[in-house]
Formats: structure tokens, C-alpha cells, sequence
């Protein structure tokens, strides 16, 4: 209760009066405490030591994930990455948070590695599995991965997950392939206000500007407002 709301010192008071009564902590124990959003290096590494003395990052993927955001989460990618090669055991969601970390801070071939490493391993895919790589693609050197995702995407039947539309047009946008974002967003089954936001500022970083009018104007057509995120200066 203490950790999911944030209260970290008051989680850890109660860590040390249980270990005081002599009951030893659990991976849900000290995966519940690495979840709180305030908790600082200091208390993360004491939480990394502890679970490696309890053998609790050994037990399953719970713990070593969730030290694994928390790193991330402080900005420390390195540490993120250790804990990531270090752990014996690695559900997709590891997988997941590992490549958004990496695609997040613009490091795409790394993440495209791990991709593809979950795909050589017969890993059923989800769809924060391919929104992690192309948070990555920042620039037309990336079209041809962005392609290869999209049409993985497809195979996998994912193409039409409304976050997945989304962060198709936003790589296609960057790699300045306006024609396959709007195609992507024309296809689409569902949108919604970020994909409407997505094309139109794509469409208008293009310099189409009118395409862009058009496409804003069309809104209303679609029952649907702008709001601050439009722009198509």
C-alpha cells in the first residue's frame, strides 16, 4: 500500500520491522518496493543487494524487471542494461521494458537487436514488443526498419492496435515518408486523437501545409476536436 502510493520511507519501515520479526522478505516484497516512483538510487541499490542476498533475482523475472524500470526510470540506462544481461530468467515484459528504455533514448540498433533476438526465439510478440523499437526511429535512415516492423506488425495481425497506427505514422513521418504514414492512417480501423495529431503534424513538418489544413478541417467531419496537441504550422 505504502509503495504504490508513493510513500517509500513509511514501505521501508515496515520492510525492517517484518525483517525484524524474523520474516524474510519475498520477490513480491521487494518487487512491490521497487515500484514506488519515489524511490532514490540509494534505496534501489540497498532493494538490488537485498533481492541478490535472498536469492530472489535468481527466483523468476519479477524482481530483475522491476529494478530494471526503476533504473530506467532514474535515468540510468547502464545499470538497467547490467541488470538485463544479469538475469537468469526474462518474461516478454523484461524483453518490452528493456527495448523501450533503448528505443526511448535513441538507441535503435540496440533495440532492433533484441527484437530480433525475441523473434529467433519464437516469442510471442506483443504489441509493446514493436512500440519500443519504433519509439527508437528517429530519421530516413531508419525507413527500412520501420518497413520491416510494419510489415511484421501485419503478420502478427497487430496492425490495426490503434498504438501500433499511431507510432507507424510517427516513424514514417520521421523517416519522411508522408505517402505510408497516410496510408497507414487512411487503413487504419480505429484512431484516435494522437493518430489524427500524428498525421497532421507529420503532413505538416512536410511542408504540405495545405494537406495538412485539410486534414485538420476534416476533423469535425470525423466528429472529433482538436486540442493542444494539433498543430499544423
Amino acid at each position: 500500500g505504502f509503495s504504490k502510493c508513493g510513500y517509500s520511507e513509511k514501505a521501508f519501515g515496515v520492510l525492517s520491522e517484518m525483517r525484524d520479526f524474523g520474516y524474510l522478505p519475498n520477490q513480491f516484497t521487494v518487487g512491490g518496493l521497487l515500484s514506488c516512483a519515489s524511490l532514490d538510487v540509494r534505496a534501489g541499490t540497498q532493494l538490488h543487494g537485498l533481492s541478490l542476498k535472498h536469492g530472489l533475482f535468481l527466483a523468476d523475472a519479477f524482481v530483475g524487471t522491476e529494478l530494471l524500470c526503476l533504473y530506467g526510470r532514474l535515468g540510468l540506462l547502464e545499470m538497467a542494461e547490467q541488470v538485463f544481461e544479469d538475469m537468469p530468467l526474462k518474461s516478454l515484459v523484461t524483453w518490452n521494458h528493456m527495448m523501450s528504455l533503448l528505443g526511448e533514448r535513441g538507441f535503435l540498433k540496440e533495440c532492433t537487436f533484441l527484437f530480433r533476438e525475441l523473434v529467433r526465439m519464437g516469442a510471442c510478440l506483443s504489441k509493446c514488443s514493436f512500440l519500443g523499437v519504433l519509439s527508437g526511429v528517429s530519421c530516413e535512415s531508419d525507413l527500412d526498419i520501420s518497413k520491416q516492423l510494419h510489415c511484421s506488425a501485419k503478420k502478427k495481425g497487430l496492425d490495426c492496435e490503434v498504438f501500433i497506427v499511431n507510432s507507424l505514422i510517427s516513424a514514417y513521418g520521421k523517416c519522411g515518408m508522408i505517402h505510408m504514414a497516410e496510408r497507414v492512417f487512411e487503413e487504419a480501423t480505429s484512431c484516435d486523437m494522437v493518430s489524427w495529431n500524428a498525421i497532421i503534424g507529420a503532413t505538416a513538418k512536410s511542408e504540405n501545409h495545405l494537406r495538412a489544413l485539410k486534414l485538420f478541417l476534416s476533423m469535425s467531419e470525423h466528429e472529433v476536436s482538436p486540442n493542444q496537441g494539433t498543430d499544423i504550422t
